[in-house]
């Protein structure tokens, strides 16, 4: 059985209410090319970097 993911950090950190869309980058340990992220209850877009890495697109929508 695959060990689950293991959030270790994000960049950025923060971004101010009201900002335009980002690219979060999200680092951790064995991430798959099935692993995905959520932004409160929205379920993000990911793209697999590697099994320490995933990067998302968050829409400036959801920065409130």
């Amino acid at each position: 059985m695959a060990a689950a993911p293991t959030l270790l950090s994000m960049s950025p950190s923060s971004v101010a209410s009201g900002s335009p869309a980002f690219t979060l980058t999200i680092y951790g340990i064995d991430f798959t090319p099935g692993s995905t992220a959520k932004w409160g209850a929205t379920t993000l877009t990911t793209a697999y970097t590697s099994d320490t890495g995933l990067t998302a697109v968050v829409p400036a929508n959801l920065i409130t």
